[in-house]
């Protein structure tokens, strides 16, 4: 039986650690993944995923400006949920108490 994730109306962003990545490609072809499965599993049950690619050594205030761009830009006047590894949990957490996201 297939597992069953909860679908949200709100977009899903996932935001990557130190030194991460979207995917590294060599042309078509996908050859790593930060998040492996992670993105389209969501997807195919239905959420709407965003994956931030931020500054990979990039300091906390650069990186969570970087994040809170990425969010008003890809899914404006929206809330969303986010998933952040390692630093992009301290960023997501530093754009929403100092960077005015809480809402």
């Amino acid at each position: 039986m297939p597992r069953m994730i909860p679908r949200s109306c709100s977009p899903i962003v996932l935001v990557h650690g130190l030194l991460g990545f979207d995917r590294v490609q060599v042309g078509p072809f996908t050859l790593a993944r930060y998040f492996p499965g992670i993105e389209e599993e969501l997807s195919s049950a239905g959420h709407r995923v965003g994956v931030a690619r931020l500054g990979l050594t990039s300091g906390v205030v650069a990186r969570a400006q970087q994040l809170r761009r990425y969010i008003n830009e890809t899914f404006p006047q929206e809330r969303v949920h986010i998933v952040g590894h390692s630093l992009g949990g301290l960023d997501a957490r530093y754009m929403i108490s100092q960077l005015g996201m809480e809402n």
